[in-house]
């Protein structure tokens, strides 16, 4: 799968997965220890984050951090 695809994803799942859960971008942010316009920036290039983020932003949701990078939705 071409990186390109990987990182859309990476974006949707964790644009959904907040979205169920009700979880703000400004709370996620603070759970991951970055300025808001930050942690939008790196929304928009994923491949930005790193794997610290990724696993805080997995804890804040409940997931498992393979979960949120390869893993299927959460169900609502």
């Amino acid at each position: 799968m071409p990186k390109q695809a990987i990182t859309k994803n990476f974006k949707e799942r964790v644009k959904y997965e907040m979205g169920i859960r009700g979880i703000k971008p400004a709370e996620m942010a603070v759970a991951i220890n970055l300025a808001e316009r930050t942690f939008y920036t790196r929304l928009a290039n994923p491949a930005d984050f790193t794997l610290g983020e990724i696993d805080a932003m997995a804890r804040k949701m409940h997931l498992e951090s393979s979960d949120l990078l390869f893993g299927h939705l959460s169900q609502a």
